[in-house]
């Protein structure tokens, strides 16, 4: 059965291509040439000096364009034992995620460990959301500018 169809799809590719007007499809070199000679060029390469040697804070002003500091603020407030303002604020996952991953550490931990008779697995729980209000509190109190320079994309777990 197989091999019939492979011989029908043949059959009818060839037949298509038999069928085809050839005289419709010409190349006109000369219309194509005329095309080019008419044509706009555009480049998409910015090529300002300023482009190229941007400083950081220019950098991050750029960057943080839509990042609002009372957003990062009371993210830092309400969720920074997670890290959610570290996260908001275009830091790397090595950065957030050490808040998040202690305190989800902490309550699997302490949760475990209720059951076993361990009752120091709650123990670090607090840490990161201690450490989120005060980042929130900072966040808050400062500058726009301070924001955008100190805060956006930043490597380092604590900020003051």
């Amino acid at each position: 059965m197989n091999k019939v169809l492979v011989l029908l799809a043949i059959l009818i590719g060839s037949s298509t291509g038999l069928l085809a007007d050839g005289d419709k499809y010409k190349i006109d070199d000369q219309a194509i040439e005329e095309m080019f000679a008419n044509a706009i060029e555009v480049n998409f390469i910015h090529e300002s000096d300023n482009f190229f040697t941007l400083t950081g804070s220019n950098l991050q002003e750029m960057i943080s364009v839509d990042k609002d500091k009372t957003t990062a603020g009371l993210l830092g407030i309400f969720l920074g034992s997670f890290g959610i303002h570290r996260a908001y604020s275009d830091s790397p996952f090595k950065v957030w995620g050490v808040y998040a991953g202690v305190t989800v550490g902490s309550i699997v931990c302490g949760t475990a460990g209720s059951f076993v008779g361990c009752p120091f697995g709650f123990l670090f729980t607090g840490i990161p959301g201690i450490i989120g209000l005060v980042d929130g509190i900072i966040i808050l109190s400062g500058e726009d500018s301070e924001y955008r320079s100190k805060w956006i994309g930043s490597n380092k777990l604590l900020n003051w």
